[in-house]
């Protein structure tokens, strides 16, 4: 084959029976395979750390976050504020707005499950690892995730 620097090795079976099979395999020598196998340019990539500054929440049931105050209030009226124990300029925004904002009394069950789904960005240079403690100890939080660890094969 022209434009091919690689050495092959080629077989040919020829076999007849009822009419003519021809079997034919080409292999390329191991030098060249080798060439072939060995991968070129990036070949693997993580996320960018800017990208993975939150946490995920998901809140007890009858629990919500007020953005007007920044609390988190419970179905019975107790608030929880938490701004003090997170870097300033963090934000908690729910995963649903929509269903965050609605009244849970004309909310699905689902629908109030998701409604108890939040993040909480956190600001460039904080570590999400830091706050996962902290955020676990607030009675408002049912459990708090890290980021999954995005890349590429």
């Amino acid at each position: 084959m022209r434009g091919f620097d690689g050495a092959w090795r080629a077989r040919f079976f020829v076999a007849a029976s009822s009419g003519i099979l021809v079997l034919a395999t080409a292999t390329l020598a191991e030098e060249s395979l080798q060439s072939m196998k060995a991968q070129r340019g990036p070949t693997h990539g993580e996320a960018p750390p800017e990208l993975l500054r939150y946490l995920s929440l998901k809140l007890k049931p009858g629990w919500r976050f007020d953005r007007d105050t920044g609390e988190f209030v419970s179905a019975a009226g107790r608030r929880l504020s938490v701004q003090d124990q997170l870097p300033k300029g963090s934000k908690i925004a729910p995963a649903v707005p929509a269903l965050a904002e609605a009244n849970p009394a004309k909310l699905s069950d689902a629908e109030r499950d998701l409604a108890r789904y939040y993040q909480l960005i956190l600001p460039k240079g904080a570590a999400p690892e830091e706050y996962l403690r902290v955020v676990n100890r607030w009675d408002a939080v049912e459990e708090a995730a890290l980021p999954p660890q995005v890349s590429l094969p």
